[in-house]
């Protein structure tokens, strides 16, 4: 279950773990953002700021995703688990 994953942190006792591909999904997450998507859509933008919006997203995504699993963990608690 930990195989290929790093800790990212402990919070009450429950690990954090990220597993690599995540590194995947964020790298193709901030390229499309910041080579097709961003430009296509706010074309008077330096390039420096569509990568740095880019970056800003792909971690939001990130974000999200660990705190929908932290979610998890909260049901788990309040259920004894």
């Amino acid at each position: 279950m930990n195989a290929g994953s790093f800790v990212i942190g402990r919070i009450h006792g429950v690990e954090l773990r990220v597993h690599w591909s995540w590194i995947i999904i964020l790298a193709l997450a901030t390229v499309v953002f910041g080579s097709t998507e961003l430009p296509g859509r706010y074309p008077n933008l330096p390039e420096a700021a569509f990568w740095a919006i880019a970056i800003v997203t792909a971690f939001l995504l990130l974000a999200s995703a660990v705190l929908h699993e932290l979610a998890h963990v909260v049901v788990a608690f309040r259920n004894g688990l």
